[in-house]
């Protein structure tokens, strides 16, 4: 026993030292094959150079996505407005349908059809009963529908002088003889006319009674304002239906827009509703402010966007600043963000002749830097350089600023800036050109002067000192 033990020990351990080495070797090789390069990856963790907006990378491969709808070209016209085709003037005489009949009466070839009110032929919708509390006098309840009416409609001419959003107007009156008002269930046919106007025009169409007279006299002041009746308009069907009441005298019907629908009000607002306004009580100073609403852009998010007045700026103002008045007036301004360059009279920079703008640095011995100014996300700051050489606000706020060349705007060198702000909108402030769109198209976003660099370091500096075109402004 004691002999054999190391004979068994020495073969396992000679079998097994191989194996062991074998299966090194195989990790070490994969460690090997599959570990970057770790230049390489010291360099794709460098953060990329900028890219003009709306510049598109390369698709990667993907899967389980949702497919997404494409989005019209923004260049593109809209489609034009159908024209519009009104009904011509005539005269028709039908029966009214009974209250258990399933189709209306149409009108000849007027796009309009009477039924009596409750009846499948006029929907049974409940505004059957009668005109809404708002319109006229709600006919009795035991009133029966005529039998049979008569419309007179109105050419389109006399028609638009009842008001400019009137599309058709007609006279229904009893022809059964009697003259006791009676209620009638007109429902009318607008798709002929529904892109007549724009403001969701079909939206807001409605019935309203005038006087039967303004069918012969439609400038008279009776007829200036109708009365409206409970309407009922389907969009999808495109018609528009109301009880009214049929008198053996007449009654004008009438087919205009009001001023809200389903789809929104288009009345004037009332500056209270939106204005906001307040008085320093050390200062004295007046703040006001109204906020613009502004439509969905094709890509991204609307800025927000408002009108705000200070009547401190107007009272701080010195003959060190310009006195001209704001795009939209003294005292005025519009919260577009933008970052703003100083420079100085090239007479405070030792050429007392000169009526130029020199380029002027806060720096020691960084005479490519200069003073900017930010207003961006209601913050206004003066930029502090970093030793980095990037800028940050000097309230700092955590704001990502970065400073780019190259871009087609009209400066010497195509200076421009990204903003990056916490909530990840980036801003681009005069970049000069939108190339998202299909043709690219400028923007006019930078605003740009002569300036000359009459030292060795700053920008475009020319033994000749010729000046350059370097921006002011950027928006």
């Amino acid at each position: 026993m004691t002999q054999r033990c190391p004979r068994v020990l020495r073969w396992r351990g000679f079998r097994t030292l191989p194996f062991l080495m074998a299966v090194s070797l195989s990790l070490l090789a994969g460690v090997l094959v599959t570990t970057p390069d770790v230049a390489a990856a010291q360099a794709a963790r460098k953060h990329a150079p900028a890219v003009p907006p709306g510049t598109v990378s390369s698709s990667v491969p993907g899967r389980g996505a949702p497919k997404v709808a494409v989005k019209a070209d923004p260049d593109k016209p809209a489609a034009p407005l159908a024209t519009p085709s009104y009904p011509a003037a005539q005269t028709v005489t039908v029966v009214v349908p009974a209250a258990g009949a399933k189709s209306p009466a149409k009108l000849g070839g007027l796009p309009v059809t009477v039924a009596a009110p409750g009846s499948a032929a006029s929907g049974g919708a409940a505004s059957d009963k009668g005109p809404a509390a708002s319109g006229g006098a709600a006919p009795a309840k035991a009133a029966p529908a005529p039998a049979k009416v008569t419309a007179r409609s109105l050419d389109h001419a006399t028609t638009a002088k009842l008001g400019a959003g009137t599309a058709m107007a007609l006279v229904l009156s009893r022809a059964d003889g009697q003259q006791a008002a009676g209620p009638v269930r007109v429902t009318v046919d607008y798709s002929s006319f529904a892109q007549a106007y724009g403001g969701d025009y079909a939206e807001r169409l409605r019935l309203v009674t005038l006087p039967a007279s303004c069918a012969s006299a439609p400038t008279a002041a009776a007829c200036a304002d109708g009365t409206p009746v409970e309407t009922d308009d389907n969009a999808t069907t495109r018609t528009v239906s109301a009880t009214v009441d049929a008198t053996g005298g007449g009654t004008m019907v009438a087919l205009d827009s009001g001023t809200s629908g389903q789809t929104g009000d288009f009345r004037a607002t009332d500056l209270s509703v939106a204005q906001k306004w307040t008085a320093g009580q050390s200062s004295g100073s007046f703040d006001y402010s109204y906020p613009i609403d502004l439509p969905n852009p094709p890509y991204g998010d609307a800025p927000d966007l408002s009108l705000s007045y200070d009547s401190g700026s107007v009272d701080g103002r010195t003959s060190k600043h310009n006195s001209q008045a704001s795009w939209v007036g003294q005292g005025w301004d519009i919260n577009v963000p933008y970052i703003e360059r100083e420079y100085k009279p090239c007479s405070d920079d030792g050429h007392s002749d000169w009526g130029d703008l020199c380029w002027s640095s806060p720096y020691s011995g960084s005479p490519s830097a200069a003073v900017y100014d930010i207003s961006i996300g209601g913050h206004t700051s003066q930029m502090i350089k970093a030793a980095d050489g990037s800028y940050r606000m000097a309230d700092d706020q955590s704001y990502r600023i970065d400073h780019h060349t190259g871009g087609p705007n009209g400066d010497n060198d195509g200076e421009y800036w990204t903003v990056s702000t916490l909530d990840g909108t980036q801003y681009y402030l005069g970049y000069g050109q939108d190339q998202r769109r299909s043709v690219a198209t400028p923007t006019n976003s930078n605003w740009t002067v002569p300036v000359v660099s009459d030292d060795s370091g700053e920008p475009c500096y020319q033994s000749s000192l010729l000046s350059c075109q370097q921006t002011y402004r950027w928006n």
